[in-house]
């Protein structure tokens, strides 16, 4: 249906109603990606996020703007980990980040976290490969920022899924820097997840 819409809209005339139908092809064409588990469909749906990126500014539609960048981000952190690309998680990374320039606790605290989880599980996956702590510490701040919004409800996949996450985040941590009490916070988390 999207499709229908975007071929019988004109970008110049329309350049925001034409955003706006590239972004939710995009996110719809991610998620049957995801659905389906078609990565194929998934890397279709990067240049219809980058379509959509170049007419809906944050500065005209500042909500829509930040869910296109979180959709994005998970596009390319998604095919990025697939094909060993080191550069599109970066992006992905990048793309997180601009999300949360938008997306506050405060305001859209749900879509806030899920972007601090997104971030969280694309620096921990390249701390890991860089032996990065920087990368490392980075990664546990957002998990644990993402906590701050799903310890609301700790029964929640969210919420077990973010504990899980960052203690394993820790864990590597622990490892990479041989520390004895970073490693015992990692397995205290894990007990929990498992309480």
């Amino acid at each position: 249906v999207y499709e229908e819409v975007l071929a019988g809209l004109d970008r110049k005339t329309f350049p925001f109603d034409w955003g706006n139908t590239e972004g939710n092809i995009a996110i719809a064409t991610t998620n049957l990606g995801a659905l389906t588990g078609d990565m194929s469909e998934i890397e279709k749906a990067l240049p219809h996020f980058e379509n959509a990126l170049a007419e809906v500014t944050r500065e005209r539609a500042p909500l829509f703007w930040a869910k296109v960048q979180n959709g994005y981000g998970l596009a390319l952190q998604v095919t990025g980990f697939m094909n060993k690309d080191d550069k599109r998680v970066e992006k992905a990374a990048d793309a997180f980040r601009h999300a949360l320039e938008v997306r506050s606790k405060d305001v859209t605290p749900l879509d806030w976290a899920e972007s601090q989880s997104l971030l969280a599980s694309t620096l921990s996956t390249l701390a890991s490969k860089r032996a990065d702590v920087k990368l490392a510490d980075e990664s546990i701040a957002a998990y644990r920022a993402a906590l701050e919004v799903y310890e609301a409800d700790k029964t929640s996949p969210d919420y077990l899924s973010t504990v899980g996450s960052l203690a394993s985040a820790l864990q590597g941590k622990g490892i990479l820097l041989q520390d004895d009490k970073v490693l015992q916070e990692a397995e205290a988390m894990f007990v929990n997840v498992l309480d």
